[in-house]
Formats: structure tokens, C-alpha cells, sequence
């Protein structure tokens, strides 16, 4: 599943808001309450807690129907569509280790 959508959280978030939302939702749903929500929760965290690795979770990662990215982003929870990236930003961004 496609981690920014198993947080909540926008593609352009920081190491802070990441941070904080897995916090929260942790606390929301804990490992003895609901192991198999918190083991998602973890995945999640794992792959989005750098920002490399949410770099590499916009190019690599299925989002929630299974399906391969497409040019074409969902709309998030916030309501607004958000734009994909171009191959040259992406590429600028993993050379600044963003």
C-alpha cells in the first residue's frame, strides 16, 4: 500500500510531519490493541521516515488500489490535487538527498 496514504500525509511532507503523524496514529491504534494496523502503521513509517526514502516512495510504491502510479495523482485528504513530479526534479532531488 502506498505509504503517504496510509499516514494521511501530503507527498511534499517533512521529517517533522511524519514523524508527528505516525505518533498520533500509533497512540490511536496500538501494537496490543491492533497488531496487524500497527504493523502497516510501521511499514509506512519505515519507508517515509527520510527523505530519501519519500523520494523513493513517490517512484516506487503502489498506491491503495494495488495499481501502478500513474501521470495522474488522487486527491489527498486535504482536497487538493496534488501535481506529480517531473523525471528532472525527481532526479534533483535524490541528488540533494532530499
Amino acid at each position: 500500500m502506498y505509504p503517504f496514504y496510509v499516514l494521511d500525509l501530503p507527498e511534499d511532507a517533512t521529517d517533522a510531519q511524519v514523524e508527528a503523524r505516525y505518533q498520533a496514529l500509533v497512540r490511536r491504534s496500538p501494537p496490543d490493541r491492533d497488531p496487524a494496523r500497527f504493523t502497516l502503521l510501521r511499514r509506512a513509517y519505515e519507508a517515509l521516515r527520510t527523505a530519501r526514502g519519500r523520494v523513493e516512495a513517490r517512484l516506487f510504491y503502489l498506491d491503495e488500489k494495488g495499481t501502478a502510479l500513474t501521470e495522474d495523482f488522487p486527491t489527498w485528504a486535504s482536497g487538493t490535487p496534488r501535481r506529480r513530479l517531473s523525471p528532472a526534479e525527481l532526479a534533483s532531488l535524490l541528488k540533494a538527498g532530499r
